[in-house]
């Protein structure tokens, strides 16, 4: 909770919010890592079943006879995303998938150096207005380290870009 709610918002969402963001990592590694694997070599079936797993687990552990509060409904959704996590994984590795090890050791560690330089920086301004500050320096930071490291090509599209992009001249 103190990494992603301001101050003011801080209380009874801990024991969600604990479990709902290693539940939006699985859908982010799944959407933009796995998926686009599948659908560039036109092979979607693989991710519709996966999804289908993902979705019986959500539905088979939403059937199960309990009351469930907001930390409950995040456990599943969390055991549902790693389903489909895990499920989209083992098909990509079955089917030949190459991962680009480099980009996603050194996207972890622009991520980390972006959270790093803005944790001091949480309770700085009011909420509404901190969230947006944190967004945007968050996005030119990562960007920055997108660029030094050169993650997935980043600084060779940027450089392409500037190329076309000449002084008075629109593309």
């Amino acid at each position: 909770e103190a990494l992603f709610v301001p101050a003011a918002f801080r209380g009874q969402v801990a024991p969600a919010m604990m479990l709902a963001v290693p539940t939006f990592a699985a859908y982010a590694l799944v959407q933009y890592a796995l998926n686009p694997w599948f659908q560039i070599r036109r092979r979607t079936g693989p991710v519709i079943g996966a999804a289908l797993f993902a979705l019986a687990v959500n539905v088979g552990l939403f059937a199960l006879p309990a009351r469930l509060d907001a930390s409950g409904v995040a456990l599943v959704q969390l055991a549902g995303f790693t389903a489909g996590l895990l499920a989209t994984g083992a098909l990509a590795l079955i089917l030949g998938a190459s991962l680009p090890w480099r980009d996603l050791v050194l996207s972890v560690l622009a991520a980390g150096l972006m959270g790093g330089i803005l944790w001091p920086w949480r309770d700085a301004l009011p909420p509404v207005p901190g969230l947006v500050c944190q967004a945007l320096a968050g996005a030119a930071l990562y960007g920055a380290a997108a660029l030094a490291f050169d993650i997935a090509g980043a600084r060779s599209l940027a450089a392409a870009l500037a190329r076309r992009i000449r002084p008075g001249r629109l593309p």
